[in-house]
């Protein structure tokens, strides 16, 4: 959903990464990854507000990529290192619920495997279709994930309830299931 209004936000990222356009895109990957780290950290120790500042990390996520094509330093190991450390992020973020004992690992553990196999489902179909194009298909995208699991953990913040937690998740489980759907669908259309 939000991954197709990305053109129409260029200009804002362009704007964000403009102080940046000297630095490494790989070294702003990183700076991603860390601020997944602190999310994690801060709320498995409940120091909340420290999860809450790692929030801002989330930015370096969203301009790496601008910062390569706009410096031309975009190279394959950089996307491959792109996908890694989101994927580390993505299980550091979501496993934060579980370990801190915010909600039960009963529903965490759905949650990290479907928004997983989300991801693994579009490189292992590139990869087997050779496709030129992304194939970002389905309404839960790896954008749409993070920002509503931050929405929520605001949320639980802002009203200490983990009920806001716990229904939250188990409505991004089951929207993620019919992702994984619709980008299996898709790979379905491929083969005709």
């Amino acid at each position: 959903m939000i991954s197709k209004f990305k053109q129409q936000l260029q200009p804002l990222i362009g704007i964000i990464a403009h102080p940046f356009l000297s630095w490494n895109p790989s070294v702003l990957t990183l700076l991603s990854l860390s601020s997944a780290l602190v999310f994690f950290l801060g709320a498995i120790f409940h120091i909340y507000w420290l999860s809450i500042v790692s929030i801002l990390g989330f930015l370096f996520d969203a301009i790496d990529g601008y910062v390569a094509r706009k410096t031309g330093k975009v190279t394959k190991f950089g996307g491959f290192l792109d996908s890694t450390t989101d994927r580390i992020a993505d299980a550091l973020l979501m496993s934060a619920f579980g370990y801190a004992g915010l909600v039960s690992w009963t529903i965490v553990v759905p949650l990290i495997v479907t928004s997983l196999l989300i991801s693994y489902i579009r490189a292992r179909g590139e990869f087997a279709f050779l496709l030129q194009k992304s194939a970002a298909e389905g309404l839960m995208q790896r954008t749409e994930r993070i920002i509503i699991l931050y929405v929520l953990f605001l949320a639980f913040v802002s009203t200490n309830s983990t009920g806001v937690l716990f229904w939250g998740i188990l409505v991004i489980t089951i929207l993620n299931c019919f992702t994984i759907l619709q980008r299996l669908l898709f790979f379905a259309r491929q083969s005709e």
